[in-house]
């Protein structure tokens, strides 16, 4: 157990080397329903896995069915990354999985 503490420990610090960069993200979504919010935390928590100094922004916006991921680098201007509205109907499309929201904001991040 003491094994997977310290290699758990070590790949912090080593993602946290990587991500020494100032990284934003906003989450603009809908308030009418609670899978919004609940996938709001699902991309929080991949996000502070990867990039524990990350810090993430939550925007409640009346607009229905809204769920925007938005990511900053070092103070720059916010740059969309995904759009449910773009995605759904039906609304389980509206929220990106783990994996290709990771691939999008990698991709985003990767020449910075």
């Amino acid at each position: 157990a003491t094994e997977k503490t310290e290699s758990k420990s070590a790949s912090k610090k080593e993602a946290a080397k990587s991500s020494s960069k100032t990284i934003g993200l906003t989450i603009e979504r809908c308030d009418t329903c609670t899978q919004y919010k609940s996938n709001m935390r699902r991309i929080f928590k991949v996000t502070s896995e990867l990039y524990p100094n990350a810090t993430v922004n939550e925007v409640v916006i009346s607009k229905s069915k809204s769920f925007e991921i938005y990511v900053s680098y070092d103070g720059s201007q916010n740059k969309l990354i995904w759009s449910g509205k773009a995605h759904a109907p039906p609304k389980r499309l509206a929220f990106p999985d783990s994996s290709v929201y990771l691939g999008l904001l990698k991709e985003e991040l990767k020449d910075k």
